[in-house]
């Protein structure tokens, strides 16, 4: 059977802090170590500037702002009042709390995140800030409705669906979501698979509204989705 590719967690995660591996990465990185894991802070920078977020969640680049700083403008800029967005592959939730505050109480956010840990502090953060649009579904998207193999990553921002995986994930279908009743349908969707494969396979005409869906430059985009 053929590897699954992911589309859940973000390979290439970034921040403009340089690598940790040279001199100077190393000495940047050093006060940020000093930061209590616990600790609670506003993001410093950003469109997510003043939303609140638990350190340890993840990389400090969430905090810091840096994290992804263009994909979070386009981001920012693709998001309207009263949107529903799907954040397919949501993490501790950096883009569902963005987009939160984007879309306004009269819009939705559907975060599908598959692993207990960033579950938690998913959680977490929609109680810190208050916020009552996100949905949570502890769960990846994928081609079929049941469970599948992740394979950890080095960091909350890596893992991947993969047959060599030790940790079992539920996966189920967007479309199988929608006809249960469970999403609204949708007008922005931010997803982390590079490609738009996943349109044809986990999505169906029936759930489309004309979606507006962020991605990477040079993505294939099928009909019905516009790559910003």
């Amino acid at each position: 059977m053929r590897e699954s590719r992911s589309f859940c967690h973000d390979r290439r995660a970034q921040t403009v802090i340089p690598s940790g591996q040279t001199q100077i990465g190393r000495m940047l990185r050093w006060p940020l170590k000093a930061m209590p894991k616990a600790a609670v802070i506003p993001i410093m920078s950003g469109p997510a500037r003043g939303v609140r977020w638990v350190v340890g969640a993840s990389i400090h680049g969430c905090w810091l702002g840096t994290y992804e700083k263009t994909k979070q403008k386009r981001f920012a800029a693709a998001v309207s009042r009263n949107d529903v967005v799907y954040d397919l592959g949501a993490q501790a939730g950096f883009y569902s709390l963005l987009a939160s505050r984007l879309v306004g109480p009269q819009g939705a956010v559907y975060a599908f995140e598959p692993l207990p840990r960033n579950v938690g502090f998913l959680q977490e953060h929609i109680k810190l800030n208050g916020v009552t649009n996100i949905n949570v579904f502890k769960l990846a998207i994928g081609g079929t409705d049941g469970t599948a193999q992740f394979e950890d990553g080095p960091n909350p921002l890596q893992g991947s669906l993969s047959e060599r995986g030790a940790r079992e994930v539920r996966i189920a279908r967007l479309d199988t979501l929608f006809s249960e009743g469970q999403l609204r349908a949708p007008s922005v969707l931010k997803n982390r698979h590079r490609g738009w494969w996943i349109a044809s396979v986990y999505w169906s005409d029936e759930i489309a509204r004309d979606p507006q869906a962020v991605g990477f430059p040079g993505d294939r985009c099928p009909v019905g989705l516009r790559v910003l």
